[in-house]
């Protein structure tokens, strides 16, 4: 069975955009790991994360410019954390200020800390 995933949802219209307005709120009501990435265009990548799903929302000034979601077992979706870190800093898209290499290992950490159990 496939899980829908948050970017699925977002895109199906299941989850009213109002209600990603505080992603803080709505990371911590589906029980998901919340990390920020913010980038030099403006935008953050929002990074969404429980124990079998994983999404990556772009997101300017509270909307949702792009999304994209997966779902799998604890080691896909730590996995996929890492190569977010890794897509964004190989295309140096962070700002200067965010040490994608101490980011990703607290991402990484958070996310077993937290599902891993």
């Amino acid at each position: 069975m496939k899980v829908l995933t948050i970017s699925d949802k977002i895109k199906s219209n299941i989850i009213n955009p109002e209600r990603l307005k505080n992603l803080r709120d709505f990371a911590k009501q589906e029980g998901m790991m919340l990390k920020s990435i913010p980038l030099k265009d403006g935008t953050a990548a929002k990074i969404l994360a429980n124990k079998n799903e994983l999404d990556c929302l772009i997101m300017q000034n509270g909307k949702v410019v792009t999304s994209k979601g997966c779902s799998g077992d604890i080691d896909d979706i730590g996995v996929g954390i890492a190569r977010i870190y890794e897509h964004i800093q190989n295309r140096n898209r962070a700002t200067d200020k965010v040490d994608l290499h101490k980011e990703s290992i607290d991402a990484i950490h958070r996310f077993l800390t937290k599902f891993d159990k």
